[in-house]
């Protein structure tokens, strides 16, 4: 009877056995992916020629979880490109892609008013001085007032042309004041004498520059006439300020209703010793205005110790480089003589 049992127990066993085959091969096959088994399996030991027990072949043959598509997704870019950002923070600002903003262009050098007041002095000369190196020839509109000999005369406005070389200068009376009259003079030509018309259909005269009718009817001889013969003026008066000989002062930029609206003024003031010119004897004071367009002498206002004006020139509605030629300058021409 014990031999009788010992059978049935063995047949019991060969029919689990089967049963768990089939369960095995049933599981193997709904996971296809299973084709490729771990070395632990007992197909691969079997074909590793290693012998199995029926035990180990039930613990060994468990269902091998295997991670579906869903569940690891598969990145199927090409091997060259580089792999996928990581994702960002929420936490996080922003990386900062916009390319940088263009650097601003750099500003123009220009020369504008310092806080020193003798840098400014300097720097208008300077202007002035490199206007008056290229410029050949002008014409402009200049208004004087003087007062000659202790005399003050009538306020004049003039037609002026200039030309530098040779050095020449004419005059037109074009206000109510000796309206038609008119003065020309070349040095070194039509003998080397001042040419004046006093009215129209007059007839003219020639005087010598330095003659007294000359003299007694301006402050200043004809060889100073011009924006340019200013400017060496205050050439010297600021190399006499920068010894201590007087004073200068910046005045700064200023708009004045004598001249057209729009015109702009930068200007400086000096203090006048006996010394400085013989016309002050007990000296003065001198203003002096650049044009800000042009860079050059606008106006030139002078008092003495009183305080009295007693010089002021005007050169206004400026024409730089105009093409001047003899017969600009021609007496003969002019006056219509012939």
């Amino acid at each position: 009877m014990v031999r009788g049992c010992c059978q049935f127990g063995w047949l019991i066993g060969l029919i689990l056995l089967g049963l768990g085959c089939r369960t095995n091969s049933t599981q193997l096959a709904d996971f296809p992916e299973r084709a490729q088994l771990p070395a632990n399996t007992p197909r691969a030991n079997e074909s590793a020629g290693q012998k199995v027990s029926g035990s180990e072949a039930v613990r060994d043959t468990a269902p091998v979880r295997v991670a579906s598509a869903a569940q690891a997704p598969q990145d199927s870019r090409p091997p060259e490109l580089p792999p996928p950002p990581k994702p960002q923070d929420a936490s996080l600002p922003p990386p900062d892609t916009a390319p940088p903003p263009p650097a601003p262009p750099p500003a123009p050098s220009v020369e504008t008013p310092s806080t020193d007041g003798m840098a400014n002095i300097r720097r208008l000369l300077k202007q002035a001085e490199g206007e008056c190196a290229t410029l050949h020839s002008y014409i402009c509109r200049m208004t004087r007032r003087e007062t000659v000999n202790g005399s003050p005369k009538p306020e004049e406005m003039m037609l002026f042309k200039f030309r530098k070389q040779p050095f020449s200068i004419y005059f037109k009376w074009i206000g109510t004041e000796s309206k038609g009259r008119e003065v020309v003079y070349v040095k070194g030509r039509y003998e080397d004498k001042l040419h004046i018309l006093m009215s129209p259909g007059g007839t003219p005269m020639a005087l010598a520059p330095d003659s007294f009718l000359i003299r007694r009817s301006s402050r200043h001889p004809v060889t100073e006439a011009g924006v340019c013969s200013i400017v060496e003026k205050f050439a010297t008066a600021v190399a006499a300020a920068d010894k201590g000989a007087h004073a200068l002062r910046y005045l700064g930029t200023t708009k004045r209703p004598d001249f057209d609206e729009g015109t702009t003024l930068e200007g400086v003031e000096e203090d006048l010793t006996a010394a400085a010119d013989p016309n002050l004897p007990r000296g003065g004071r001198r203003q002096l205005y650049f044009n800000t367009a042009n860079r050059l002498p606008a106006l030139v206002i002078t008092k003495d110790d009183r305080g009295q004006e007693v010089e002021y020139y005007r050169f206004d509605r400026f024409q730089a480089r105009v093409k001047l030629d003899d017969d600009d300058f021609n007496p003969a021409k002019l006056f219509g003589k012939k």
